[in-house]
C-alpha cells in the first residue's frame, strides 16, 4: 500500500503547515492524515467507496465517514476532469502494447 503510505505523508506535510499557521488544532492532525490517504486512494483508483470503505476499516473511525466520502467523491470527480487514466487502466494498455 505504497499509494497510502505517500497520502498520508501528504496529509502530515499539509497538517504541520497548517499547525504552524495557527490554522488547525492538534487533535485534527489525525483527520487530515485519513483524508489525504483516502482522496490519493480514491483519485488513483477512482473508486470513492471502495477508498472510504478501506480507510475507514483500517482506522475504525467511523466518526470521519461523511468527511471521508465527499472527499474521495471530490478527489474522483477533480481526476476525471483533468482527464487522467485511472492507473489499473494505465497498467493495462501498457501490458496491452508489450503483446502487440
Amino acid at each position: 500500500m505504497p499509494m497510502l503510505l505517500v497520502g498520508a505523508i501528504l496529509g502530515a506535510s499539509l497538517a504541520s503547515l497548517l499547525l504552524s499557521a495557527d490554522i488547525l488544532f492538534q487533535t485534527q492532525r489525525g483527520t487530515l492524515l485519513l483524508l489525504s490517504m483516502g482522496g490519493l486512494f480514491a483519485a488513483t483508483v477512482r473508486a470513492p467507496l471502495t477508498a472510504s470503505a478501506l480507510i475507514m476499516e483500517m482506522t475504525g473511525s467511523w466518526e470521519n465517514l461523511p468527511s471521508l466520502l465527499c472527499v474521495s467523491y471530490c478527489a474522483v470527480f477533480c481526476a476525471n476532469r483533468l482527464k487522467n487514466d485511472p492507473v489499473y487502466e494505465s497498467l493495462k494498455k501498457r501490458i496491452c502494447s508489450r503483446t502487440n
